[in-house]
């Protein structure tokens, strides 16, 4: 299953369940501003720098769930 993640500027981001459930190898974050992926992100990050955009607005993927970010 796939989910879609929406940032604040429009850009969409597909999310496998493997970063969800923590099944894959990394962790992995998503900036709620530019949409902007970061590795090694511990799932419930909140207010971690994005690198992209400059905003300290990453978010763990599974905090975005629990965030009824995910679609």
């Amino acid at each position: 299953m796939t989910y879609t993640f929406t940032a604040k500027n429009g850009t969409e981001v597909d999310v496998p369940e493997a970063w969800i459930t923590g099944s894959g190898l990394e962790d992995v974050g998503l900036c709620i501003t530019c949409g902007d992926e970061r590795y090694q992100t511990e799932p419930d990050a909140r207010g971690y720098h994005c690198e992209g955009c400059g905003h300290d607005h990453v978010y763990g993927v599974p905090e975005l769930l629990f965030m009824d970010r995910l679609k």
